[in-house]
């Protein structure tokens, strides 16, 4: 998307903490090409609701689910939170995604229904979820879905179908879309003047529709190449890792002591730039080495990175925040 490249690019030449290391960035590119481990992982079935008979319920669930998908790191003291699913334990985006899939399996609550969430309580949202612990932002996490719920009724006839139709089969102005429409998906920072876009939810649903739709039907996109990286706290913890973005002694410290770094800060906006502009430095580096491959591919495949103990070393930054 070219408002959110232009302006990250432009923001990381005017940034005081956060930089990128074209060395490790160019290592790191041939062990991607030496190891071929340029295949992003493919949509997870084992977590994730589907139907063969009710795709509308499958959308509901898609705008539900990344209506929701931000915050999932515990504050201090407080248990994370956490639900049991065959045996196993689950926290973080899993357990939304699954939390989310029971909810759709049981029908208990007609949470596919865009006229019933725009009067979703927090409390409704708290037993639909269940689980054990601490979950932040829950009322935040309630009014976005009263939005997506109303913006729908109001102005698309009650129907997601309308509502993702109403983009044409683009990804990009799916994304725009939804920034318009609704203020939890306007992920965005004023900095030095001038305003950075990130869109990292508004982006990810058009991707999470192309792989549960396989990109078919309301998955069907013709500029899904076009996404970039979906900054959030995961993506920039593996890069950082691996040597390709860096900290200043100052950021170095609010990051490593989990020292909140405010939404919109300065700290922030620039961690989330470089995480965009290191992403797309790989894929240039990849395409130079005749791999073509998207930057939201190049992106889930160091967020599935994310996931393994290895590059859980250095700490991510912990940042209160509806966008990611």
């Amino acid at each position: 998307m070219r408002e959110v490249l232009e302006s990250t690019s432009c923001a990381l030449k005017k940034s005081r903490f956060v930089s990128i290391n074209h060395d490790n960035l160019k290592n790191f590119v041939m062990t991607f090409v030496s190891e071929k481990t340029f295949h992003p992982p493919l949509w997870d079935k084992s977590i994730h609701y589907s139907s063969n008979t009710n795709a509308s319920s499958v959308l509901a669930y898609i705008m539900v689910l990344d209506t929701l998908n931000f915050c999932f790191w515990p504050t201090s003291n407080l248990q994370r939170w956490e639900i049991n699913f065959e045996g196993h334990t689950l926290s973080g985006y899993a357990a939304m995604a699954v939390a989310l899939r029971i909810a759709f399996e049981e029908n208990r609550y007609p949470i596919h229904s865009p006229e019933w969430l725009s009067t979703i309580t927090c409390n409704d949202l708290k037993n639909i979820l269940g689980g054990e612990g601490f979950l932040q932002l829950m009322d935040e996490r309630a009014s976005a879905l009263q939005e997506l719920g109303r913006i729908t009724v109001e102005k698309y006839g009650g129907s997601f179908e309308n509502f993702i139709a109403s983009a044409g089969n683009s990804a990009t102005v799916l994304a725009k879309l939804l920034a318009s429409e609704l203020s939890s998906f306007r992920d965005m920072s004023s900095y030095k003047g001038t305003t950075v876009w990130f869109l990292k939810r508004a982006q990810i649903l058009p991707a999470d529709l192309a792989g549960i739709f396989d990109n078919k039907g309301p998955g069907e996109f013709n500029d899904l190449d076009k996404l970039t990286a979906f900054a959030d706290y995961k993506v920039p913890q593996v890069l950082r890792h691996i040597g390709i973005i860096q900290y200043n002694g100052l950021i170095s410290y609010s990051v490593d002591s989990g020292s909140l770094i405010p939404s919109g800060s300065e700290m922030e906006t620039e961690i989330r730039a470089a995480t965009i502009q290191a992403v797309e430095a790989i894929k240039t580096g990849l395409s130079e080495k005749g791999i073509l491959i998207t930057s939201r591919n190049i992106d889930q495949i160091l967020w599935d990175m994310g996931q393994k103990d290895e590059f859980r070393k250095k700490p991510y930054h912990k940042t209160v925040s509806i966008f990611y």
